[in-house]
């Protein structure tokens, strides 16, 4: 099981919205299914997750996925666009559960 340390809500200096660290989701996600390297599915998936926790629109994960992360960019490159945005819902989507039943706090 992977264990990523969330902060909810979490501002920077100056008032705004800090990101996760892409490169530490990498790092802490499980291998990929084919053991070469890690998932990268998983990695943005807990990216997405932590930036809805640190209370980022769908539209401002999506958008930073697509500059964070190779497999977004390759998607989207092969003219599949859909995959940031359906991450990012889908991760905001569990970050909303989570908060509804006193996770992610």
């Amino acid at each position: 099981m992977l264990r990523f340390k969330t902060v909810s809500n979490s501002k920077s200096v100056g008032g705004e919205r800090s990101w996760p660290d892409y490169e530490r989701c990498v790092i802490a996600a499980p291998r990929s299914k084919e053991g070469q390297g890690p998932d990268r599915s998983m990695a943005d998936f807990f990216w997405c997750l932590m930036a809805a926790q640190r209370g980022h629109s769908i539209e401002d994960i999506t958008a930073r996925l697509l500059e964070v992360s190779s497999k977004a960019q390759e998607r989207a490159r092969l003219h599949d666009e859909g995959y940031a945005l359906i991450t990012a819902q889908n991760a905001a989507a569990a970050a909303e559960r989570g908060r509804k039943t006193g996770r992610g706090k």
